[in-house]
């Protein structure tokens, strides 16, 4: 967290320095700065993407355990599973989740599911024997927990980027294509 830390000051310090550009030497130090910091900003989008990804992978490898314990319930197995189903499109991508509802409905039917599935695997007679899906569920709650800390370490990015735009805008025009496109990106952060 302090490279992180390290990392985004100097590269708000650099962009502070580099406020009007204008000769070749500085809209190349503009252009390095700005593929940094949205390769960095891509990064973390991915990696909290990736863990949502495992987890919900996981919860399938969860739901197919209980399939081979003999207790469990069949029908509410086949409810769970249409459940993690619905999920994949209630997920929100970088431009939806500039509606925050659509966060919450994500997160609520997240929570709903893993609620389901725990307590399908909690009520199945036997099922605590088996250390496939104890493992699984450890592995699911993991994921779970660090969705907070993966969606601070994005809104940082995001936030530098969103500033970085606003005090470049001019300049990162004068670097044509892909630059001329980006736009600020929203925050997961609610503002006040």
């Amino acid at each position: 967290m302090r490279t992180f830390s390290i990392l985004m000051l100097a590269l708000l310090l650099g962009a502070a320095s580099c406020n009007k550009t204008s000769s070749p030497a500085e809209l190349a130090q503009l252009q390095t700065q700005a593929d940094s910091l949205r390769d960095s900003l891509d990064h973390y989008w991915q990696v909290m993407m990736v863990s949502d990804d495992v987890k919900a992978y996981n919860v399938g490898r969860l739901l197919q355990e209980l399939s081979y314990a003999d207790s469990a319930d069949p029908i509410a197995l086949e409810r769970v599973r249409m459940q993690q189903e619905a999920i994949l499109s209630k997920r929100y991508d970088r431009q939806s989740m500039a509606e925050s509802a659509a966060i919450d409905r994500y997160d609520a039917a997240t929570d709903s599911l893993l609620r389901s599935a725990f307590q399908l695997a909690a009520t199945t007679p036997g099922f605590e024997n088996y250390k496939n899906g104890a493992d699984l569920a450890r592995e699911i709650k993991q994921a779970d927990d660090s969705i907070l800390l993966y969606r601070n370490e994005y809104d940082e990015w995001a936030k530098s980027y969103n500033l970085f735009l606003k005090q470049h805008g001019d300049d990162l025009q004068v670097l044509g294509e892909p630059y001329t496109t980006w736009q600020p990106l929203p925050i997961f952060e609610l503002s006040e």
